[in-house]
């Protein structure tokens, strides 16, 4: 009788607690979703207190309203432990504030997704780390004041970056907004990654870890920073667009990529914002660092892409341009993509190093797709695509009502009895517009076209036509 009042009075002043001042103290999982759930229903939201470590094992969603926001604290050593089985999602009207080292700490076989509207930040440490869990953030503010903002710590460990904002900040230390190490993998697709400290940051920096940007913006502010920094043998880094940034960054050794020791770059694209020469720089005492710049090759083919009636002898071509990589002093060094090899597929495929490498120029039938891509110690540039399209290729069926159009013309194309005609247009055999007409209302003049095979292309209300004519 006296456990039960007493359960029961416990209940009525968290209640209470919660209506009053807003706030309640959970002490494990089971009491953290009853309050949550609570504080996201009360008017004007609340506040709730982590007062030991909670671990979630099961699939938790942390979302409210702007009207009623949920804002979660909690002090060192309590954590949010995501473990196996657990797949916490938190979205908007969340703000969670703490002084612990890996507040919410994604463990193996655990998953974390954040959204738009939520704010997780951390006075003292690094308030989100993957130590084996997958951790993806597709919106929202990650935040501290010292260390990581996001930390990678496993090798099992995979951080997706689509959205949001993810930033570390201090006055005067090292600081890095996301962190990648011991095996773990990185992929930025967009959001903002920064670090601006006054003078030294890294926007990225990698331990023995994979990083993968293919957009979003990374960057260090200070005179001293760096973009994206390879600290390791076992870090490698692909770039295939995004920007990064070191604009202020003139002091040596510094700039927007800057590898050191042993760490690999592969570059197909990207947009690098930073003082001259210092877009790629590997550090002097580093020998062991490679770059492989696959933006120095330009691919092209002869003939050029385009509509044939007949088979093709296609010649491929590769265009080198200098070495942008530099020293720490400004000294420009070999680009390891020197002397890659084009393979090339013709069955629509893309090309890898597997795939028959080009030596010369060879024949294809029409229609057909080439694609080629440039390849250097396995590494691979981007994929580019030539197609030779058969003039027959995607041809409608005309109309009757428009069907009668010579396919032999002289001096004009004949519209008379074609009702509201939208547009016409007269292609060269590449698939070049060369004519276009929009709502002609009379026959078409034509007699100063020279002489030739071209594809006529009519819409009209009744239906329309492409087909091709000879112009004599």
């Amino acid at each position: 009788m006296k456990k039960n009042l007493l359960k029961s009075l416990m209940v009525i002043g968290m209640v209470l607690a919660i209506q009053i001042v807003g706030q309640a103290q959970v002490i494990d999982f089971e009491s953290f979703k009853s309050t949550f759930e609570t504080l996201k229903s009360t008017p004007g939201g609340g506040n709730m207190v982590l007062e030991n470590s909670i671990t979630i094992n099961e699939p938790y969603t942390l979302e409210s309203t702007t009207d009623n926001p949920v804002a979660i604290n909690a002090s060192t050593p309590n954590q949010i432990i995501v473990g196996t089985g657990g797949f916490l999602t938190i979205g908007e009207g969340v703000t969670i504030s703490t002084t612990t080292a890996a507040f919410i700490n994604v463990t193996a076989g655990g998953t974390l997704v954040t959204y738009d509207g939520c704010i997780i930040t951390s006075t003292a440490s690094r308030p989100v780390q993957g130590d084996g869990g997958m951790i993806t953030i597709n919106g929202g503010t990650i935040t501290t004041s010292n260390h990581p903002a996001v930390q990678a710590n496993s090798a099992s460990t995979v951080v997706t970056i689509n959205s949001g904002d993810i930033a570390s900040t201090n006055t005067a230390t090292l600081t890095r907004g996301l962190i990648v190490q011991n095996g773990s993998k990185a992929v930025i697709n967009g959001g903002t990654i920064s670090a601006d400290p006054s003078v030294s940051g890294r926007g990225v920096g990698l331990i023995a870890g994979t990083l993968i940007v293919n957009g979003g913006t990374i960057s260090a502010a200070g005179t001293s920073g760096r973009g994206i920094q390879g600290d390791d043998n076992g870090a490698l880094i692909y770039i295939n667009g995004g920007t990064i940034k070191a604009e202020n960054a003139n002091t040596t050794g510094n700039g927007a990529v800057v590898l050191q020791k042993g760490t690999r770059a592969i570059i197909t694209g990207g947009t690098y914002v930073c003082q001259p020469n210092k877009a790629l720089v590997v550090n002097a005492a580093s020998a062991t660092a490679k770059f492989w710049d696959f933006r120095a090759f330009s691919l092209s083919a002869d003939p050029v892409a385009g509509t044939y009636d007949a088979e093709q002898t296609v010649t491929l071509i590769k265009t080198t341009a200098p070495s942008t990589i530099c020293s720490e002093t400004g000294a420009v060094l070999t680009n390891f993509a020197e002397g890659a090899a084009i393979h090339y597929t013709i069955d629509g495929t893309n090309p890898d190093q597997e795939s028959a490498v080009y030596t010369t120029p060879f024949s294809v039938p029409i229609p057909t797709t080439v694609k080629t891509v440039a390849v250097k110690d396995g590494f691979l540039g981007l994929v580019n695509s030539f197609t030779y399209s058969s003039i027959t290729t995607g041809l409608k069926q005309p109309n009757q009502k428009i069907a009668n159009v010579n396919t032999v013309l002289h001096e004009v194309i004949d519209l008379s009895g074609i009702n509201e005609v939208n547009n016409v247009e007269i292609l060269n055999l590449n698939g070049q517009v060369v004519r276009s007409f929009k709502n002609p209302t009379a026959n078409i003049q034509v007699s100063d076209l020279k002489q030739g095979v071209y594809i006529l292309k009519i819409n009209a209300r009744e239906g329309s036509l492409t087909q091709k004519v000879i112009k004599r």
